[in-house]
């Protein structure tokens, strides 16, 4: 399998546990820098750009297996024997599929808003904005956002997705292959065959808002079948961006959970 070269952003002591970051769908290692330079105190914290995203290289083909083996690649090069590994949304497959994979690199799994199975594409209007934005004319990111709420009404959504949009030698461009990731997006709202794949047996911590439907009851069964040592943590006055709208509470349930030692046999 062919792997890229992620970019990194690296933070705290080399001495401590490693944590992985995995940022979700359309984001990046930045949207986490926050959270870890706080997480920095207690580990050493690699936030990562996941192919198609940030700094990290593009490439067409843009599934589980491929992304958590680029994980992988990284963890090997930078001599990581094992991780606690921490992902939002896609990021949060990426690390259930490193997990069940290859559990050996993995410490401890912390999930952000997000479960082991197949979500509905509901993503085609906002496929059709960032394609028919019309880059050769903008002049500012305001222009860009009044364009884009013809197709995406919520206002923070777009000004999610206008941090992947770059100013170039007075012109703008969009950092991510828009075409790639629209044309891998079944393989992103769905997860790997887990038939042929052991439960991941260390501790897990699955972390969602209660104002969001990525992690709702019926999904509970399947994460502890496959996670059977997790626990799952529903946070209030927070929707799928959890991190961002309840930074304090995130930290908090992730330094609790690192006091956990149990693994089920």
């Amino acid at each position: 399998m062919q792997t890229v070269e992620l970019n990194a952003r690296v933070v705290g002591k080399s001495s401590r546990q490693a944590l992985i970051v995995l940022h979700g769908l359309f984001g990046s290692s930045r949207n986490w820098s926050q959270l870890a330079d706080r997480f920095a105190r207690q580990y050493h914290v690699h936030a990562l750009d996941l192919r198609n995203h940030g700094a990290s290289p593009h490439d067409p083909l843009m599934d589980y297996p491929v992304l958590s083996a680029d994980v992988l690649a990284y963890l090997k090069s930078q001599q990581i024997q094992t991780a606690t590994i921490l992902g939002h949304s896609m990021g949060g497959k990426v690390a259930m599929w490193l997990a069940l994979s290859e559990p050996d690199y993995v410490q401890k799994l912390i999930i952000v808003d997000i479960a082991p199975v197949s979500y509905p594409d509901e993503r085609s209007k906002l496929f059709q904005g960032l394609k028919r934005l019309p880059l050769s004319e903008l002049s500012s990111r305001l222009q860009a956002d009044t364009c884009l709420s013809e197709y995406i009404d919520e206002k923070p959504v777009r000004q999610f997705l206008l941090q992947n949009l770059v100013n170039q030698s007075v012109r703008y461009r969009w950092r991510i292959p828009i075409d790639y990731i629209e044309r891998s997006i079944q393989r992103i709202d769905g997860f790997p065959d887990v038939s042929m794949v052991e439960p991941f047996r260390r501790p897990a911590l699955f972390i969602g808002g209660k104002q969001s439907s990525y992690l709702c009851p019926h999904s509970h069964q399947i994460i502890s079948m496959l996670f059977p040592a997790c626990n799952i943590e529903m946070v209030d006055h927070a929707g799928h961006w959890v991190h961002a709208e309840q930074p304090d509470k995130v930290l908090d349930l992730v330094k609790q959970f690192e006091l956990q030692t149990t693994t089920i046999d």
